[in-house]
């Protein structure tokens, strides 16, 4: 949706930085990783008869089954009640583990979050910049409100947790940031070569690889 007729849509450097971004989380190394929640959780429901991988044991970690998933758009949202408290609510698909799982209360998560793949590595490459500014959007309005409170509250985001163990060397690099597109957009703009030549926007493309 963004490319139409050799000519990318502005803002140019969003384009080339999401383009990036996909190229890279489909690399099998990390989508392994990726894969390493759901398998974790499953194996923290069958009590030991199944391992975990990419993360060390249950048992050096601590109680909490599920909370791999717990944050993650793909398995689920925060769904804020009337007195303004946001609660993790699974999709329908997924329900079942509603019922499995003690309910979700996302200050309290987020000051005793236990590592997760998605949370502490994928975030960025594995969710949309509209998934990011509602999870931003939401942990400044849990801030304010814990502000109000007096209570002190701790960003889910804030470090990465312990656990990770055996993920690829992708994994623990990080991703280009946005800004570096941003030079290149504006050096690109200013000589003209973007808006004046398919050619040259082709070449523009090519820098994001």
């Amino acid at each position: 949706d963004d490319i139409k007729g050799n000519y990318l849509i502005p803002p140019y450097e969003d384009t080339l930085y999401n383009i990036d971004l996909l190229r890279e989380a489909a690399k099998p190394t990390l989508f392994s990783d990726a894969l390493t929640d759901p398998i974790n959780m499953l194996a923290d429901m069958s009590n030991g008869s199944l391992a975990r991988v990419g993360a060390i044991s249950q048992k050096a970690e601590g109680q909490g089954v599920g909370n791999q998933m717990v944050g993650n758009p793909n398995y689920g949202n925060w769904q804020t009640n009337s007195s303004g408290i946001s609660f993790w609510q699974w999709y329908g698909m997924y329900r079942i583990l509603g019922d499995v799982f003690d309910r979700v209360e996302y200050g309290s998560w987020s000051k005793r979050r236990k590592y997760s793949y998605y949370n502490d590595y994928g975030r960025t490459r594995y969710s949309s910049p509209k998934q990011i500014k509602t999870q931003s959007a939401l942990e400044t309005r849990t801030r304010q409100s814990y502000q109000r409170q007096g209570k002190q509250f701790t960003s889910p985001y804030a470090s990465k947790k312990t656990g990770a163990s055996g993920l690829s060397r992708s994994s623990y690099t990080p991703p280009k940031s946005r800004s570096s597109y941003s030079r290149a957009s504006s050096y690109s703009n200013n000589s003209g070569s973007v808006r004046n030549s398919s050619s040259r926007t082709s070449r523009g493309v090519s820098r994001g690889k």
